[in-house]
């Protein structure tokens, strides 16, 4: 039996191999931009702008500087995946039993597949969720292992913790899932939440830090806070005001229209950009170019 799951595992693994032909998707060609950026000294926000968390820049340099192809991006996917399997096998081990372990990394593979996406998942390979899955899991099994009195498993798992919020913000609420892993085993104690209160500061601190020396703080903020947070509701909100009897063309044009006004009623508002409001700064304006020009090639109302 367990020579035979062993076998499904590394089947499921191998169907994943032909992604390693596939090209990067849009998202992970910014993201790896970015990250080539990183490796001439360069910082995000204040360099090469983007609105995703520093956390994935930094992956994605580690990315390139170990491999340039755009086959790094689906073997990224790759051993992100089969280490999340691996953790969720001792998970399973440690609480349960060998064959509960064996089945939930059997279940990972399958049903996190990036094949069963559209364009074989060339848009959601080596996304944050990615590695933040297989770091959940990594925090998990030494909540579980730690003992009490334990230090290090604690301050491990937190550790892990900020990797996680590190790429994505809202992601920090996992804690809750490394203490109540903790609670499972035994009674969670005030030196537990210390110690992973402590490992989970490490890694932003850091990245605090790097910004802070960079003078690059503010950029920071505008790019994954005030622009992030605030922009995507309104933009989504004057999208959903465009006629749905428009053709699909017509309606991403539309939206390119409302979304480049939001963010120019936006720029003037937190000071990123000073403009008349008639006035679109040349970034904007190209900008808004480039969506125009997608959605006249056909972008099918996405944008």
């Amino acid at each position: 039996m367990p020579r035979l799951l062993l076998a499904l595992a590394c089947a499921l693994l191998i169907l994943r191999a032909p992604s390693l032909a596939q090209p990067m998707g849009a998202d992970q060609g910014l993201y790896s931009y970015v990250g080539e950026r990183v490796l001439h000294g360069d910082l995000a926000y204040r360099d090469a702008w983007d609105q995703k968390p520093p956390g994935i820049h930094f992956v994605y340099a580690a990315l390139r500087a170990v491999w340039r192809g755009d086959a790094a991006v689906p073997a990224a996917d790759l051993a992100a995946a089969a280490t999340g399997a691996w953790l969720l096998w001792r998970i399973g081990l440690t609480l349960v039993s060998p064959a509960a372990g064996a089945w939930s990394a059997l279940l990972f593979l399958f049903l996190a597949d990036p094949d069963f996406a559209r364009l074989a998942g060339v848009r959601v390979r080596a996304q944050c969720e990615t590695f933040i899955a297989m770091l959940v899991a990594g925090a998990v099994l030494s909540a579980v292992r730690a003992r009490e009195e334990d230090r290090r498993r604690p301050f491990g798992a937190g550790l892990l913790l900020g990797a996680v919020f590190a790429l994505k913000y809202n992601a920090a609420i996992h804690a809750v899932v490394a203490l109540a892993a903790i609670a499972v085993c035994r009674r969670i104690r005030w030196n537990d939440i210390v110690w992973m209160t402590l490992g989970g500061a490490v890694i932003p601190l850091a990245l605090l830090a790097r910004f802070a020396a960079g003078g690059a703080l503010n950029d920071l903020y505008q790019a994954t806070i005030v622009y992030k947070f605030g922009g995507d509701v309104r933009q989504s909100m004057a999208c959903a005001e465009v006629p749905g009897d428009l053709s699909d063309s017509a309606r991403a044009r539309r939206c390119v229209v409302v979304c480049w006004r939001a963010r120019l009623r936006r720029a003037a508002r937190t000071d990123v950009v000073e403009l008349p409001p008639d006035q679109p700064s040349p970034r904007l304006r190209r900008s808004a170019e480039a969506l125009r020009a997608k959605a006249e090639g056909g972008s099918h109302g996405r944008i």
